[in-house]
């Protein structure tokens, strides 16, 4: 599993730079460079459940496999018919790919009783995968207004008056 993840590291070192770089100057993905290393860190302390021989996972290897696989087609007819992604949009299909191999990977040579055990580190790892722009445009707004509400209303419930519109709320005197 190393030799695979080293390799897979290899492979995809340019949009692996790339996404560390984008986390480094920006705000809402200064995350991602965080989750590996808290998803090592979770799979250490069940270090003790690890089953070393255990049964590959063949079926369910198949899906991460196609998803990876589709990403990667998907970029490259996208780009060859002259598309230019935005970097988000890049980055995340790139992630999304590397994620889908690794996890392919993780199903081959871990096998099923170590996939048990570690499977919430694993989907842990879906976080580093930023969000592509159609989604952050949705995803903004609606974290906005859903603050705006939850905020009017613990206003309403401590009886302060106030008006609200729209995202905007005036207190009122």
């Amino acid at each position: 599993m190393a030799a695979f993840t080293l390799l897979l590291g290899i492979c995809f070192a340019g949009p692996l730079s790339d996404l560390a770089q984008r986390s480094l100057h920006s705000d809402l993905y200064s995350h991602i460079l965080l989750i590996p290393f808290i998803s090592l860190y979770l799979i250490w302390l069940k270090r003790r459940e690890l089953a070393l021989e255990s049964e590959p996972i063949r079926g369910l290897a198949a899906f991460p496999l196609v998803l990876a696989l589709a990403a990667l087609i998907g970029n490259w007819a996208a780009l060859r018919s002259g598309w230019k992604p935005p970097t988000d949009d890049y980055l995340a299909l790139m992630t999304l790919a590397f994620l889908g191999f690794f996890i392919t990977g993780c199903f081959l040579f871990l096998g099923r009783k170590t996939m048990r055990t570690i499977i919430l580190p694993i989907a842990f790892l879906l976080f580093i995968v930023p969000f592509p722009s159609f989604l952050l445009g949705w995803i903004e707004p609606f974290l906005q207004h859903g603050s705006a509400f939850a905020a009017a209303g613990f206003f309403k419930a401590s009886g302060m008056p106030l008006f609200r519109q729209g995202l905007e709320h005036v207190q009122e005197s």
